[in-house]
């Protein structure tokens, strides 16, 4: 896994429920990670192909891009190898 200037592993945490979001990202935080979020998929692709997150943390079930199809985005545009 790559780290980042300060370090740290960054993590791309997507979820359409804001108190999962804050809950987990806060738990990562404490643990050492950079932790950046989206609320939405289209978002979360976006931020995938900026941010080079070393993992992503996905909901599967959200409005507009779901997690399957965030998942058939990132293969087919190779944005999350």
């Amino acid at each position: 896994m790559k780290v980042n200037k300060d370090g740290k592993q960054r993590v791309l945490l997507i979820d359409d429920e804001e108190r999962i979001v804050n809950f987990l990202a806060l738990k990562l935080k404490v643990s050492g990670y950079e932790v950046v979020c989206a609320a939405e998929g289209e978002k979360g692709l976006e931020l995938a192909k900026t941010t080079e997150p070393d993992i992503i943390l996905l909901d599967i079930i959200m409005p507009g891009i779901d997690g399957l199809e965030f998942c058939a985005g990132c293969a087919d545009s190779r944005t999350c190898q």
